[in-house]
């Protein structure tokens, strides 16, 4: 059994058990329970029977369950998925069943997805329980439980499938691409800007006195237009709310760098890390690899890479532990990936140039075309 308190060395006995990939194989382990904590980044797929005793509210979660086992390179001809749904009593009162069974239907219509997840009444091809995901075709009209953003993939595939000429007018738009609206829910004139810089991506909402980050969904809730909706002139004020937009992106562009290049001095906890990472060192069960990786670790603390609240976390994590097989994993396991990765890759996150990939200049009320 393992779940969020289990330690570091029993997940490496389980994936000795379950992962055809360990370099350690062993089958002593048959039959495991576990709590999401599995649910993703371990490879499982030495098994493929899988039973869902909760099904969680967001469907995502059976799919990530089920992606522990249904892997490319398994050696299992089929994949057996068993749930326990909740009694017609209970569903009566929660529409538990029906509200996952409907946005599991949703992957399906809008990504392709080919695997039933959840019972054979899922259809991989047929967009019949999308309609009563979103409640009508209409995007104005979703019902409460349905997932937007979905619906926004399906309307971009739509397109995609449907109007090539559509679709590579849009593949094709310029940088820096603006057009202007009338919102009547504003109280002010404002604008919403895309901007991007490497994989960082970000909406900006302005009125010229208050910029703030606004989420996807929200930027499309003022950007999407009617295709008869008419051209509106963009005006001079659009360009002072770009320059906010984009100072706006820049002032996060700098925080986020501050905080990924928080340091701590090498005293206090830092001292009793090093200290600990130079004993366990002297075991010699260690692989090569285990030992250059041992070293990479302690120069993260030797250069003041890991922030002080993560080292403490790690400190007494490992407390009363004396296996330094064990240690190790805890510590290895605890280490975001980010200060593992080389410098250069890190820096390739943000690489490039910003670029304004479009802007929405929104009028308040009604505007003469």
């Amino acid at each position: 059994m393992f779940s969020g308190e289990s330690s570091s060395y029993l997940k490496r006995e389980i994936e000795k058990n379950f992962n055809p990939a360990a370099k350690e194989r062993e089958d002593r382990i048959n039959i495991l329970i576990t709590t999401d904590i599995l649910a993703e980044g371990i490879n499982l797929h030495r098994s493929n029977v899988i039973v869902n005793y909760d099904l969680p509210w967001n469907p995502t979660r059976i799919m990530q369950r089920v992606g522990r086992i249904n892997r490319v390179g398994t050696e299992h001809d089929r994949i057996y998925v068993f749930n326990f749904f909740p009694t017609a009593q209970a569903n009566a009162q929660v529409p538990l069943e029906e509200n996952i069974m409907q946005k599991l239907q949703a992957f399906h219509d809008t990504l392709g997805e080919d695997f039933k997840y959840l019972s054979e009444d899922e259809q991989v091809t047929s967009h019949k329980l999308y309609n009563v995901l979103s409640g009508k075709e209409s995007l104005e009209d979703e019902e409460e439980g349905s997932n937007p953003e979905l619906a926004y993939l399906n309307v971009i595939r739509k397109i995609r499938d449907y109007d090539q000429t559509l679709f590579e007018k849009i593949k094709h738009l310029p940088l820096k691409a603006k057009a202007a609206r009338r919102f009547k829910s504003i109280q002010r004139n404002a604008t919403v800007t895309f901007i991007r810089k490497g994989s960082l991506k970000m909406f900006f909402m302005t009125d010229g006195d208050e910029t703030r980050e606004i989420s996807f969904i929200d930027a499309i809730s003022y950007i999407k237009a009617d295709k008869d909706e008419p051209v509106l002139p963009v005006p001079q004020e659009y360009y002072k709310h770009l320059d906010c937009n984009k100072n706006a992106f820049d002032e996060r562009l700098l925080l986020d760098d501050e905080i990924d290049t928080e340091k701590t001095r090498q005293s206090g906890n830092d001292a009793k890390m090093i200290k600990l990472l130079k004993a366990i060192s002297k075991c010699k069960s260690f692989t090569d690899e285990q030992d250059e990786m041992l070293i990479r670790i302690r120069k993260l603390w030797e250069d003041g890479e890991i922030p002080q609240s993560l080292t403490k976390e790690i400190l007494k994590s490992v407390e009363g532990i004396s296996d330094p097989m064990q240690i190790y994993y805890e510590i290895y396991d605890r280490i975001p990936e980010k200060y593992l990765e080389d410098r250069k890759t890190r820096k390739n996150f943000l690489s490039g140039n910003k670029q304004v990939i479009l802007s929405a200049f929104l009028y308040k009320g009604e505007v003469d075309a």
